[in-house]
């Protein structure tokens, strides 16, 4: 909770797990991050997961990610009846503002219970963003495919899979 992260490349990662399942952090709250690199595979039975951190609150004003790269593969496993939040960066967020990132985020989405209806938010940067974003300078590389054929709500987005307050694109390919 609270500080920075600064200049930590990680390669070739292979992180399994149930809830906040993130490349740096599962959860991270009013932490900056510069000048890091996360490139492997990530798989998530339950809910929120991301290239950085899974889920990441701001409770003092908006925080920063900035310089990052994320080269990821992610399966995401539907096991429960609870939406799933994935992100090239982050998996949900409320707080969060993004510059200078690269992000090629691979998704597959997998079925762990045929019956379960289940809801899911994806996208390169956000899978889910709640009080407003600032996204500048950016590319963004978005691939999704889906061997579920029981998803609720399916929010896949280039950029963010859903948006809630002011969303402020600049620079985004």
């Amino acid at each position: 909770e609270g500080g920075n992260i600064q200049n930590l490349n990680l390669v070739e990662i292979d992180i399994t797990g149930y809830e906040f399942v993130g490349g740096i952090a599962g959860y991270l709250e009013d932490t900056d991050i510069s000048n890091c690199s996360v490139s492997g595979s990530l798989a998530c039975y339950y809910r929120y997961s991301g290239g950085i951190a899974g889920r990441a609150l701001s409770t003092s004003g908006f925080r920063l990610i900035q310089n990052c790269d994320i080269d990821l593969d992610v399966l995401l496993i539907g096991n429960f009846d609870v939406p799933h939040y994935s992100g090239g960066l982050l998996g949900s967020t409320q707080q969060y503002n993004a510059t200078n990132i690269n992000s090629d985020v691979r998704y597959v989405m997998a079925d762990g219970r045929p019956t379960t209806y289940q809801s899911t938010y994806n996208g390169s940067i956000f899978g889910y963003a709640q009080v407003g974003a600032t996204i500048t300078d950016v590319t963004a590389k978005y691939h999704a495919t889906s061997e579920k054929t029981t998803w609720y709500y399916r929010y896949f987005g280039g950029v963010i899979g859903y948006m809630r307050g002011a969303l402020t694109l600049q620079d985004v390919e």
